[in-house]
């Protein structure tokens, strides 16, 4: 694929992050007709510019790994983290989304600690109920950093 169109498809993937991510924030979820049609646009994208099949179905596998955690946690992890990710393999590679998941979990991670460590969330925050994090949110710095390794 060609470097310049490669790096197009990847600011595409950053604009559906920027949607996904305010709608995580301000909803709690993640439209899946929105991410229906960016993860058609980016295939056909991709296709069109010489991308392998083979290639975006094995960049599948950590979204595929995200739903399975989702169901085996029953959704204490979002399914729509996983439609993200799974959105995110019609633009970037399997390497480039597994760098990500995991730097976003490590940045949750963090965040959550700190969260806790000053009593707002946890067992014995004063907040019961559902308590989750955005983790779409947590994705934004590591697609930018991917996306500027790139270049």
């Amino acid at each position: 694929m060609h470097a310049g169109m490669e790096n197009a498809g990847g600011i595409i993937f950053l604009i559906y992050t920027l949607i996904c991510t305010v709608s995580d924030l301000k909803k709690r979820s993640i439209s899946l007709p929105l991410s229906l049609l960016f993860a058609g646009f980016g295939a056909g994208i991709s296709l069109l510019l010489g991308r392998e099949p083979l290639e975006i179905l094995t960049a599948l596998i950590p979204g595929a790994l995200i739903f399975a955690a989702a169901y085996a946690t029953g959704g204490c992890i979002g399914t729509g983290d996983a439609v993200f990710i799974l959105v995110g393999a019609m633009f970037l590679s399997v390497m480039e989304l597994t760098a990500i998941v995991a730097e976003a979990w490590i940045l949750c991670a963090i965040f959550a600690l700190f969260l806790i460590a000053m009593g707002n969330f946890g067992p014995n925050s004063q907040k019961r109920g559902k308590a989750g994090l955005p983790y779409v949110a947590f994705t934004f710095f590591p697609i930018v950093e991917v996306l500027i390794k790139r270049l």
